[in-house]
């Protein structure tokens, strides 16, 4: 986004005329055509536009591509920001991009990447954008010219199309980059501004404390700044981080509050974009939390901001969101679901992953008011489906970023390692002859010393964080899959039970039929996702029947002995004992090719004493490390979540045993 402030003062194309008139030539013409344009002061009005945009093929017609190029960048930033035409901008800048090379004003040649890259981030284009801003810091990187505020500007604008793409380890490194370059630059707001693109990435994707710190930093500078534009996105962003949270409601009112209160101070090219968002958010927010009374004052101001805003698909995706929610608060549950089907299928082609899943949930809960268990049933799954995938890729993707600052943090080790050499011997050459050998290895011997003991450092950090985060992640998963269970149980269950009694009540035996099978299968999947018997029966129990079923199931003849030990851990831990036994069991059934398996849980001197041995197919050990197999690993994993020991035993045609020994609760 841009901060420059335009005057009042319009030019329409009669003074353009006016003024091209006294000029004898197109040379001269085109000469004072640029100086006005160049005049930052001049605010061009739609009719100077026009005739600006046909002035282009003029330049071109006479070989002045310079021009050409800068009469291209008014139009193309009057369209995407005045206007607001992005198919336009886009149009102007696809015309002109062969032409680019025939150039030379490099700072035009700057402002129409940056330009080109806008109108196709604008049009949802995130992939066109980046291969455009990354042609660009091609050129910025072979100038070396940090000094240029376009060279940031690419770096964050990249960084906010890396974020669209859910990409937060090339996103994260754009907008340091930017952060860097603004700070040499002394630019505060675009400083500001990476660093809210930096906490809108973290938020996205759950890295809530990371992006709360960065948006910190925000709030502290916002007395120092006199435009209020990125303190109003940060105090948005915050909210809607806040909305996708458990326990946050007072957050998401303080910062939409916050938005609302300062949007009017916006000042900026982009202010009644900025205020539509501001609005927006306010209006789904205050909805979400049944403040019809507030979200309708809200939305009245919103619609009239949105009649300008009519065919830009990035707006009208959150204006139907916040629409939508409104109406369904209101319970209007037809005109809710006119509103949001149009946007829908947008939302999905845009693949913004966030902003489906709020549309397939907000449809879900639609169709349910309309009666139509059906498309709500459908919607739903949908969104649970899309809801566990989002969080495995979210979990990926943090997982990646944790991984890249390990890389960084190793080669920036490297280099200070390279730098000790180097320094190691530039002191050897100034030592005296006698000193050499005694002085050299000495050196070595301490940076050796240092350079084991700062590995070990690193490695012993590494392996605690990735312990912790296998740890998180298990737990997440978990409590993720028995929210999901209660929810398919409590919601959906109940729902079809009630379809299932009114197509009794009115003796329609195929609906019956029909709902009886979709019950089972959704108790199937709540039973898959979280073993009801664990509360109902207890761990040893639930173990006996999990063990039960499987010889029922399977040709495998399995032996059994365990002992009572529901109470002798935590009840918050039978599921991760339960989890470890159901997994290396299944193992067995798909890998092992056994026909018998022995299993023996015994309680000894607060000790559980855990074996499971099969006569199958075995496996070498050396060639299958635990840390490299995620089945192995997933086991061991839920062992360390116990604080007990793994240990496996196997050999090619010898089968396999599988040791843990957990510590009993005292």
């Amino acid at each position: 986004m841009s901060w420059l402030v335009y005057s009042q003062d319009t030019i329409d194309d009669v003074f353009l005329n006016k003024q091209l008139k006294t000029a004898n030539s197109a040379n001269s013409q085109l000469k004072t055509l640029n100086n006005i344009v160049l005049t930052e002061t001049n605010v061009l009005d739609s009719t100077a536009i026009k005739f600006l945009e046909n002035k282009i093929d003029f330049a071109l017609k006479h070989q002045d591509y310079n021009s050409a190029l800068l009469y291209v960048n008014k139009c193309i930033k009057y369209y995407t920001f005045n206007h607001v035409n992005n198919v336009k901008a886009y149009q102007i800048a696809e015309d002109f991009q062969s032409k680019i090379n025939k150039c030379t004003n490099k700072e035009q040649i700057t402002k129409f990447y940056i330009n080109y890259a806008e109108a196709a981030t604008y049009l949802q284009k995130f992939n066109k954008s980046l291969t455009i801003l990354n042609e660009n810091i091609k050129r910025f990187n072979t100038e070396k010219d940090s000094s240029l505020y376009e060279y940031g500007y690419t770096y964050l604008v990249a960084g906010e199309n890396s974020a669209k793409l859910e990409d937060i380890v090339n996103g994260a490194k754009y907008f340091n980059k930017a952060i860097t370059l603004f700070q040499h630059q002394k630019d505060t707001i675009s400083y500001l501004w990476s660093l809210n693109g930096l906490s809108r990435l973290f938020g996205t994707n759950g890295l809530y404390n990371e992006a709360e710190k960065v948006r910190e930093k925000i709030f502290k500078l916002e007395p120092l700044i006199s435009t209020k534009d990125v303190v109003v996105m940060a105090h948005i962003t915050a909210a809607i981080d806040a909305s996708t949270q458990k326990n946050k409601k007072d957050k998401e009112i303080f910062h939409a509050k916050k938005a609302i209160a300062q949007v009017n101070t916006v000042n900026s090219e982009s202010k009644n974009i900025i205020k539509v968002l501001s609005y927006a958010c306010a209006v789904y927010i205050y909805a979400r939390h049944n403040d019809l009374k507030t979200s309708d004052e809200h939305l009245i101001v919103l619609k009239k901001l949105m009649r300008s805003y009519k065919n830009n698909s990035f707006l009208n995706t959150y204006y139907c969101l916040a629409l939508g929610t409104n109406l369904y608060t209101h319970k209007k549950y037809e005109e809710a679901k006119q509103q949001i089907l149009p946007v829908y299928n947008t939302v999905k082609k845009a693949k913004e992953a966030a902003n489906v899943l709020e549309f397939e949930k907000l449809l879900a809960k639609t169709y349910e008011g309309l009666g139509n268990h059906k498309n709500a049933l459908q919607h739903f799954k949908n969104y649970t489906h899309l809801k566990d995938s989002l969080q495995q890729r979210t979990t990926r993707k943090r997982f990646d970023y944790v991984q890249s600052l390990f890389d960084v943090e190793k080669k920036d080790f490297e280099i200070a390692k390279q730098k000790k050499n180097i320094e190691l011997l530039s002191t050897e050459n100034k030592l005296k002859t006698q000193w050499i050998l005694f002085g050299g290895l000495s050196l070595v011997s301490v940076f050796t010393i240092l350079y084991l003991l700062m590995s070990k450092k690193y490695e012993n950090r590494k392996q605690k964080i990735q312990k912790e985060f296998s740890r998180n992640l298990l737990l997440g998963q978990e409590a993720e899959r028995t929210r999901i269970a209660r929810e398919l149980h409590d919601g959906v269950g109940q729902q079809l039970s009630l379809i299932k009694t009114k197509a009794q009540n009115i003796a329609h035996t195929q609906l019956t039929h029909l709902t009886d099978d979709v019950l089972e299968e959704v108790r199937s999947i709540s039973r898959g996702l979280y073993p009801p018997l664990l509360n109902e029966l207890g761990l040893t129990s639930s173990l006996n029947q999990l063990i039960y079923d499987l010889d029922n199931d399977t040709d495998i003849f399995f032996t059994v002995e365990i002992d009572n030990i529901d109470n002798h851990l935590n009840k918050n831990d039978h599921v991760h004992l339960y989890r470890f036994m159901q997994e290396s069991l299944n193992n067995i059934i798909k890998h092992a090719e056994a026909n018998s398996v022995n299993i023996s849980i015994k309680e000894n001197e607060n000790l559980i004493f855990i074996q499971i041995r099969d006569n199958g197919k075995g496996f070498d050990l050396n060639k299958i490390k635990i840390s490299k197999s995620l089945g192995l690993k997933t086991l061991s994993e839920r062992i360390l979540i116990l604080k007990g020991n793994f240990l496996i035993e196997s050999k090619p045609s010898e089968g396999t045993i599988l040791k843990a020994t957990i510590p009993c609760i005292t």
